[in-house]
């Protein structure tokens, strides 16, 4: 049973967009579970290519925050943003989405454990070679279809997804 965590961001200068989806993402269950519990290979962090830092960050800030004493006190992601930060260095306000599409890709990048591309399988889709929890948790798939109009063959299509786009009506 978790006890704590209800703990705010602080703003560390044009950061609400950064904290609000680390908000998000520290209370997104199956992240939150994976990194408490995670055994990932934390050796695996190639330092010449930061490759594993992100993630090493981030699952670092949502232990501690989960592990803040105090409720309704806050909570400093300094040390995650000064490895974001190597992206977003101008310190102008960033857009929430731009953000958490770099975060969740950077992630699944760090957490990819295939280090090298395999030799193309016909019958393994490119995204089931790549999956992460990141994958698992936020990717979806849509399903096309194409038919052949001589001989009504169908050949179904699966491609990945991270965004969906929503109408939203406006109202004055």
């Amino acid at each position: 049973t978790i006890q704590h965590g209800l703990v705010g961001l602080n703003n560390l200068g044009n950061t609400c967009f950064m904290s609000s989806c680390l908000q998000c993402l520290f209370h997104t269950l199956p992240l939150m579970s994976f990194f408490l519990t995670s055994t990932h290979d934390r050796d695996e962090v190639d330092s010449k290519k930061k490759r594993g830092r992100l993630a090493e960050f981030f699952g670092k800030q949502l232990v501690e925050y989960w592990q803040e004493k105090k409720r309704n006190s806050s909570h400093s992601p300094e040390a995650l943003f000064s490895e974001v930060n190597t992206f977003f260095r101008d310190g102008a306000q960033h857009d929430a989405h731009e953000f958490l599409r770099y975060f969740l890709d950077e992630l699944q990048e760090n957490l990819n454990l295939i280090r090298q591309k395999p030799v193309n399988n016909p019958n393994e889709s490119e995204e089931s070679q790549s999956e992460t929890c990141i994958a698992d948790i936020f990717c979806g798939q849509l399903r096309s279809c194409i038919m052949c109009k001589q001989c009504a063959y169908r050949s179904p299509t699966y491609n990945p997804f991270w965004d969906l786009s929503l109408s939203l009506p406006r109202y004055k």
